[in-house]
């Protein structure tokens, strides 16, 4: 359509007759309006219709991965692949991570559409551009879509997490134990044995002055915060807005793990905290036996990464839930991970997240997980209930876990970390304080000056890049400091792909050519009536 629309632009002297195209009719430009009625438009059909072609293409449509990862943590992807004209073949899976390769396994690829996973270590600290690529197969039409490209921050620091809980119970003591072993954590525990008096525990316990954090200087600290089984009454309002505020505009990340205080009418639906969690509060609990149903949006999702063939279809019956509680008012913006189906049929809703503001949520609706360890741990209990929770606080702690700094965060963020030629990348540098700052974009065109415009307590800019390839965003940051005058230096990332929209299908549309020539007043050939075209 944009080919078309220009020529007839470009015929002001109106010496043609008429427009002849040759196509397969795969719309890739961006052109709009009227097409022009004075001119017909004559098009040859190019290509193979639907299933009669020839065209044989193996091709990666996209890949999932988290968009930051702890430094030697495993590591999931997920592949969404096309096969045409092909049955199942086998090539080869290959990872680079900055033009170095990391990973190369054997791979089957059924017809169709299908999915595959790959799973890698990260062995290096800071932002690294990655590409996952299959093998071109023999016979194959076109390679150019074979590949994907992705970024990935690797932090080499622990997280630090604070976990709260009004009473002792078994889920606390259990949790505890998990989140312990995790090497990678930095856990503060906290534990209310009486009205008047809360255990402080942790594998490196920060200095709280009393108690739970009560400011955004203690609070903002930790990259995550778990809260247990709470009543209104067990923090004051200022606290509960406190935690707003921390998830929304810090980006700090909130696990909420339900129990038959904080997730009956009048519990954590009273509080302000219900402005950020998936649901709107709880209605009491449904008790019996319930097994646990891994969701169409949970497979893949980071927290449930590994963990979907441990609770597939029978062996969910291993791992067996003793209660749900029932949570109201999911918002619009939540995603069910997982549910749990009752003793007498139902599903209800159990692994429940949301990002919101800067920051994400989520809740766990029930109390009797614990018992996986206790009672099934030679079918793999303990290590089910280990993993699921280490990712569930990795993924609450986002992507901006490394960027906090008590309240004065420093980052700078790429809005779009793999876009395609043409399209446009914002690029954000916040934090308080700043006296100055200069910024350098690094790409396969060089390097040179990125001007930063200033808007608020922001500076920002915007680019379209022309070239393919991995760039590279610097800045260098003067600010006000404690002891005087600070500087910063921060980097990130993002990635250019070439447009292949030309090249992921050649398939002929015929229909769209038809709708373009009854427009125009023009005809739609093939290659074997092309000689009767008007001359």
């Amino acid at each position: 359509r944009e080919a078309i629309l220009q020529t007839a632009r470009d015929d002001r002297a109106g010496r043609l007759g008429a427009i002849l195209v040759f196509t397969d009719g795969r719309e890739t430009g961006s052109g709009s309006g009227p097409l022009p009625a004075r001119l017909p438009v004559h098009l040859v059909g190019l290509g193979g219709s639907g299933e009669t072609s020839s065209f044989r293409d193996l091709a990666l449509r996209s890949v999932q991965v988290g968009e930051r990862a702890l430094l030697a943590n495993r590591m999931e992807g997920l592949l969404e692949v096309s096969s045409k004209g092909m049955g199942t073949v086998s090539t080869t899976l290959v990872l680079e991570r900055d033009g170095k390769k990391v990973l190369e396994k054997k791979v089957s690829v059924p017809p169709g559409e299908s999915t595959l996973k790959f799973a890698f270590i990260p062995k290096v600290a800071g932002n690294h551009a990655y590409q996952v690529s299959l093998a071109p197969v023999p016979g194959e039409t076109q390679a150019d879509n074979n590949r994907r490209a992705f970024v990935l921050s690797v932090d080499p620091r622990k997280l630090r997490i604070l976990y709260y809980e009004p009473m002792p119970r078994w889920k606390y003591k259990f949790l505890r134990r998990a989140l312990l072993r995790d090497r990678n954590l930095s856990v503060t525990f906290q534990l209310r044995t009486n009205p008047a008096r809360i255990l402080q525990q942790g594998s490196a316990p920060t200095p709280l002055r009393g108690g739970f954090p009560a400011d955004m200087k203690e609070l903002g600290v930790f990259d995550c915060v778990i809260l247990g089984d709470l009543s209104r009454a067990d923090l004051t309002e200022q606290q509960w807005r406190l935690l707003v505020t921390y998830v929304n505009r810090l980006g700090g990340g909130i696990l909420f793990l339900g129990g038959p205080v904080s997730l009956s009418p009048g519990g954590v639906g009273a509080t302000p905290l219900a402005e950020i969690l998936p649901c709107a509060g709880g209605a009491g609990q449904l008790k019996g036996r319930l097994l646990v149903q891994v969701t169409r949006e949970g497979r893949g999702h980071p927290i449930l990464s590994g963990l979907e063939k441990v609770l597939q279809g029978g062996r969910a019956a291993l791992f067996p839930l003793s209660n749900i509680f029932r949570l109201t008012g999911l918002k619009p913006g939540a995603q069910v991970l997982a549910t749990a189906r009752g003793p007498r049929g139902g599903s209800f809703p159990l692994l429940v997240v949301q990002r919101v503001g800067a920051g994400r949520t989520m809740v766990f609706a029930s109390d009797s997980d614990w018992r996986w360890v206790m009672e099934r741990r030679r079918e793999g209990g303990g290590l089910l209930f280990d993993h699921l929770w280490s990712q569930a606080v990795r993924w609450l702690a986002g992507k901006e876990a490394a960027f906090r700094s008590g309240g004065r965060a420093l980052a700078l963020v790429v809005d779009r970390p793999v876009v395609t030629v043409g399209e446009k990348v914002r690029i954000r540098l916040t934090g308080s304080d700043i006296l100055s700052a200069e910024a350098t974009l690094e790409g396969p065109g060089g390097a040179r000056a990125l001007p930063l415009e200033k808007r608020g307590g922001e500076r920002l800019a915007s680019i379209a890049p022309a070239l393919p390839g991995s760039y590279r965003v610097s800045a260098r940051v003067e600010r006000k400091g404690k002891k005087g005058r600070e500087k910063k230096e921060l980097a990130a990332r993002f990635l250019v792909e070439p447009d292949e929209r030309e090249t992921t299908d050649t398939s002929l549309d015929r229909s769209f050519l038809e709708r373009i020539a009854q427009a125009t007043g023009g005809k739609v050939f093939d290659a074997a009536s092309a000689g009767r075209i008007p001359g």
